[in-house]
């Protein structure tokens, strides 16, 4: 009994600790979400303003997003393999989220659609490697609860990336169309640092994320 209470009482701050480790990766989505949700509702009046038509802007974003999910089942199995979470975590974001502001010094459609598509696989990088990292703090607050905090945040991100373009660019509107776009992709910088400081900074704090799973596996054992 006595080695059952112990046991409990150990696992209050491993459960705290998880907890903290989850807000601070639904931070990251959330400021990624800014970045690039915010870019997203741009990108296809941005190409048109490039000179691409209608077919080309949508050929670009389905084949984006058809080598984003192929990529994943690649990157997720050699995550597995790896165990290099936050090595393919930090590099993903990293292209994910720096080709974002790159776009406003692009000059044509098709550097803009390179942009596009590098976007897409920094995702499918990132993407199998973050969500594992999560997965294991799940472990200790439960699943549901670790997906649910992370997608709250997540989808504040994805409202306010959009509606603060829609500010940048109606207070550049006396530059030319092309030019007001530009700002507002250039302001996308911001988010993007700020998501990268934060996912350090958990790194630096759980350099081992999967050692919190084992954690419980082995309370679990002892009870």
């Amino acid at each position: 009994m006595g080695e059952v209470n112990l046991n409990m009482d150990n696992e209050l701050p491993q459960k705290r600790k998880a907890l903290y480790f989850v807000i601070l990766m639904g931070l990251v989505s959330l400021f990624s979400d800014i970045t690039y949700e915010g870019a997203r509702s741009l990108v296809g009046p941005y190409l048109g303003l490039l000179g691409a038509t209608a077919v080309v802007v949508s050929s670009i974003a389905g084949f984006g997003e058809l080598l984003g999910y192929t990529l994943r089942f690649l990157t997720g199995r050699l995550v597995d393999k790896t165990r290099k979470y936050w090595f393919f975590a930090i590099l993903g974001y990293s292209m994910n989220l720096f080709v974002i502001p790159t776009l406003a010094l692009t000059k044509h459609w098709y550097t803009a659609a390179i942009l596009i598509i590098l976007e897409r696989v920094g995702k499918a990088l990132r993407k199998p490697a973050k969500d594992t990292i999560t997965s294991f703090a799940g472990s200790q607050l439960g699943y549901g609860t670790t997906f649910a905090i992370e997608e709250f945040l997540d989808q504040i991100g994805a409202t306010i990336g959009p509606f603060v373009m829609s500010v940048t660019i109606a207070q550049n509107i006396k530059l030319e169309t092309v030019d007001a776009y530009r700002k507002a992709f250039g302001f996308l910088l911001f988010p993007a640092l700020i998501t990268i400081g934060i996912i350090t900074v958990a790194r630096i704090l759980v350099p081992e994320p999967d050692k919190m799973e084992k954690n419980q596996s082995k309370a679990r054992n002892v009870k």
